[in-house]
């Protein structure tokens, strides 16, 4: 259960849709779901003097990914943030008034939304204390809005088998995503089964600590890959207490 990596993941797989006949088409209610439609709105937004300038978050490096900036998660989790929907509603607007597609880009909004929501809940350090909190319920809507789309392309007979798997996010992420607010709900009412009263706050659940140790194990043995269970015991034991060891020179170093 890593949130911001499924929203990476989120944002990776709308990228890649494009009728162009790349490795995703997503299609809903007959409606695309493109990359494109947020380019575009942010481009109208950018370049167009009309236009409200909303987009002082979204920036070209949103758009213009490289192999590191890809694994920024503020940078996925901007897509789905407030301002790229209104980005989008600002479009909507524009192509309204000159009487161009509107339709076309509700589905794509409708994508942003549910992953919107991922993001505010698991961004969210209020803790949530009870099952009946609104947050749980939103979360909850997200997920169904993704199942019922997955409904309609497996349902689907116009399709090949090969066109309904380009029309959905990959089966993985499908899975990852059901397992993040399943086993998220999950864990809170075991939480408060065991401690009545305790609060969890979704900002924590993440796997940065753990990612965070095996960052510190890597450097430890330097620029050895493939340590042996001499070197990597002592590593973990020296991160246990209070990260003792020594660092040695190695793509991963960093001091302490």
């Amino acid at each position: 259960m890593d949130p911001p990596h499924n929203i990476k993941k989120l944002r990776n797989n709308i990228e890649k849709s494009s009728i162009g006949g790349t490795a995703r088409c997503f299609k809903l209610r007959g409606k695309h779901i493109l990359w494109s439609h947020l380019k575009e709105a942010y481009v109208h937004d950018k370049t167009n003097a009309r236009a409200p300038v909303t987009s002082y978050k979204i920036r070209d490096n949103h758009f213009q990914l490289t192999p590191a900036t890809r694994m920024r998660n503020h940078l996925a989790a901007d897509i789905f943030s407030d301002e790229m929907l209104e980005l989008l509603d600002n479009y909507e607007e524009y192509k309204k008034d000159q009487k161009g597609d509107v339709d076309s880009l509700c589905l794509t909004r409708e994508y942003l939304a549910a992953g919107n929501v991922f993001v505010k809940t698991f961004a969210n350090t209020k803790p949530i204390r009870n099952m009946d909190d609104p947050r749980l319920v939103q979360l909850d809507g997200a997920l169904q809005w993704f199942l019922d789309w997955k409904e309609e392309v497996v349902e689907g007979s116009e399709q090949t088998a090969k066109e309904k798997n380009k029309s959905y996010i990959s089966d993985k992420l499908h899975f990852d995503l059901s397992s993040m607010v399943l086993g998220f709900k999950s864990y809170i009412k075991t939480m408060q089964t065991q401690f009545p009263g305790m609060g969890i706050v979704s900002a924590g659940t993440n796997q940065d600590a753990l990612e965070n140790m095996f960052g510190c194990v890597r450097a430890s043995n330097g620029t050895n890959t493939n340590p042996t269970v001499l070197q990597y015991g002592p590593s973990v034991n020296g991160y246990i207490h209070c990260r003792s060891f020594k660092i040695r020179n190695g793509n991963s170093s960093r001091k302490f």
